[in-house]
């Protein structure tokens, strides 16, 4: 009996220290009959997202979301959203994505409606898969930077005031605290990745992690000889003197994969109005008036006539008494509507409240309005233009004729049609369309209606191959109003509450998918990042250029243009590069230390226009030379269809 009752208790004993050493069932992540048993940090269970309401199936992947402070002392945290991999997460890579602006939101953008996991249903209630997830082939996060875009907050009001350094400092301080938080994914092979203003992101974010590993590098090389000599105070001062400490502060990036990267302002700008040009959206006159009178460098991107020239969401570096002056705007419900879709208000100060470069499908591109483009000066307020300027006003009246003769159209997908409030079917909406064009100062914006139903085709502008022949997912049809039905969706209660957003600290705001609260530094903006490309490329990074080549407001010629600058040795020439359909998916050309390649028939927002050549293109960035993964969720995706 008494051996009986031992083996009982020492059975019992060896089940409690199993179950303790792996992690609870709720943690494992599961896909068939798959599952790893991963432990996870009180605080990452914490941020676990069990559903998403709307969800057809649920989650098959673990999901994360929550707030990670980069200042205790300003009190300003970033908001996040985490899917891991749905297959094998552990070796996975972990891939970082970052929408642009300034002051557009990743979530938005990047998780919702481009390459998370789900796309939002037409009236923004429920959700419905995306064929192409990103977290098919790597562990995704997604990231709301910097403060006050998205659901990321801050304590402190002049942090709405900011640049490309902080913008890159918080990034990484965030990066930090992520892997602090889930440090299991500390030694992945970590890559950033994403579009248009994070033409800037990437890069500097790139470049403030190498200057951080040297630092860890240099705190550790430092802690072991001074635990040699026996000085171990000295070493812990120095080490935090540098901001890391002994064996931390260290992230393992492996290069970045960016799209239609806003790069080098002179040159994107021309690159453009070529673009423009080439592609019949504007006429004889205007473009030679344009060519001979812009300043390319100190413009844009090539936008409406008068904001061009005030680059809305910016400020200049005039001075502390200006700076000091800069505050904020209070949230108001009761806002315009046009200051609400981005509209530029002049300042006394030199600088307007707005988005800069967005990623909006839904807004056309339309006129500015009546006013004269030479009514609005940088740093002049309302002031009128003196002699020397007389350039700079030609060329802003010369930009709204411009963009009066390229009419309605959606610049970042130049084929697609933009979102109306009637649907534009009707004359009477026609007519409405064009009155409000004439009066200046209104296009259509996500909160104007939800229109187009999210229909799955296939098709020659699918990206799929053309035809329905059930070898392919099905995706959905281009829908113009995504953005509006992402903001219904993001602003449930039920949503919110789901992935830990705007819960113990209310947000004064509705979620934006574009933030007019910050003011961006527009010397950051104008700023060529040529010089950051040239320290990077002695790093030993992969790095990969793409461009959607109908794009319209960052197009591919000025991307071109800009990477031959860098005088690169070329490895392997201008060739057509394939997709899984066997379509011809773009062509690319690599070069030492750099790819680029162009996306067909892409636009702006490449992953969503063109979801299977996006993500083959991701595919091969993470897994050139070798075959994709045999283990990667798409592939077994289509072995189970098989």
């Amino acid at each position: 009996m008494r051996a009986a009752q031992l083996f009982q208790l020492l059975l019992a004993a060896l089940l409690v220290q199993t179950a303790y050493a792996i992690a609870p069932f709720s943690s494992w992540q599961q896909h068939g009959a798959m599952k790893e048993s991963t432990r996870y940090t009180p605080e990452a269970e914490a941020d676990r997202v069990d559903d998403l309401p709307g969800s057809p199936n649920g989650l098959d992947f673990g999901m994360f979301s929550g707030y990670i402070t980069v200042d205790e002392a300003a009190g300003r945290a970033l908001f996040y959203v985490f899917a891991e991999a749905r297959e094998a997460p552990a070796k996975a890579p972990l891939l970082l994505w970052l929408n642009g602006g300034p002051g557009c939101s990743s979530l938005g953008g990047g998780f919702m409606s481009e390459l998370g996991p789900f796309y939002p249903s037409r009236n923004g209630r429920r959700l419905q898969e995306n064929p192409y997830p990103w977290n098919g082939l790597a562990n995704m996060l997604w990231l709301e930077s910097p403060a006050y875009v998205g659901f990321s907050y801050s304590n402190t009001s002049s942090d709405a005031i900011v640049g490309d350094g902080r913008t890159a400092a918080d990034a990484r301080l965030f990066l930090l605290g992520f892997l602090k938080r889930f440090p299991q994914y500390a030694t992945s092979d970590f890559y950033l990745s994403g579009e248009s203003y994070a033409g800037h992101y990437v890069p500097n974010l790139a470049w403030e992690i190498v200057l951080g590993n040297r630092r860890a590098r240099e705190a550790e090389q430092g802690a072991a000889a001074a635990a040699a000599a026996g000085a171990s105070s000295a070493a812990a001062a120095a080490a935090a003197a540098a901001g890391v400490s002994p064996g931390k502060g260290f992230i393992n990036l492996k290069g970045f994969f960016v799209g239609n990267a806003w790069t080098d302002a002179a040159i994107d700008n021309e690159g453009a109005l070529d673009f423009w040009y080439s592609h019949a959206m504007i006429g004889e006159e205007s473009y030679a008036a344009l060519k001979a009178n812009c300043d390319f460098s100190s413009i844009g991107p090539l936008m409406r006539g008068s904001q061009a020239l005030t680059l809305p969401g910016t400020h200049t570096s005039t001075g502390p008494q200006q700076q000091q002056q800069q505050q904020p705007p209070a949230h108001s419900a009761s806002r315009p509507a046009a200051a609400a879709a981005g509209s530029a208000t002049a300042t006394s100060e030199g600088w307007v409240q707005g988005s800069g470069l967005g990623h909006s499908r839904v807004q056309g591109w339309g006129r500015w309005g009546s006013s004269a483009g030479s009514r609005y000066w940088a740093g002049q307020g309302l002031a009128g233009p003196s002699r020397k300027d007389d350039r700079a006003a030609t060329c802003a009246k010369w930009l709204d004729i411009a963009m009066a003769e390229q009419g309605n159209i959606n610049i970042y997908e130049i084929y697609a049609d933009v979102c109306t409030k009637q649907g534009g079917s009707s004359s009477s909406s026609r007519r409405q369309q064009q009155q409000q064009q004439q009066q200046g100062g209104k296009y259509y914006g996500a909160l104007l209606g939800h229109t187009n139903p999210l229909r799955t085709v296939g098709g020659p502008d699918a990206g799929d191959g053309g035809v329905d022949d059930g070898s392919q997912p099905r995706r959905p049809r281009y829908d113009p109003c995504v953005d509006g039905e992402v903001e219904t969706y993001l602003n449930l209660p039920e949503v919110q509450a789901a992935l830990h957003a705007n819960q113990t600290r209310k947000l004064p705001w509705r979620w934006a998918d574009c933030t007019s609260q910050i003011s961006y530094s527009r010397d950051d903006l104008l700023s060529s990042m040529l010089p950051t490309y040239r320290n990077l490329l002695g790093e030993g990074l992969k790095m990969w250029v793409f461009s959607g080549d109908v794009d319209g407001i960052v197009p591919v010629l000025g991307s071109r243009r800009w990477v031959a600058v860098l005088g690169l040795p070329t490895v392997k020439p201008w060739r057509p590069w394939y997709s899984s359909s066997g379509q011809v998916g773009g062509w690319r050309v690599d070069y030492r230390n750099l790819t680029f390649a162009t996306v067909r028939n892409a636009g702006h927002m490449v992953p969503y226009v063109q979801p299977e050549r996006a993500y083959h293109l991701l595919s091969r960035f993470l897994f050139e030379d070798q075959p994709q993964p045999s283990g990667s969720w798409l592939h077994l995706k289509k072995q189970q269809q098989a």
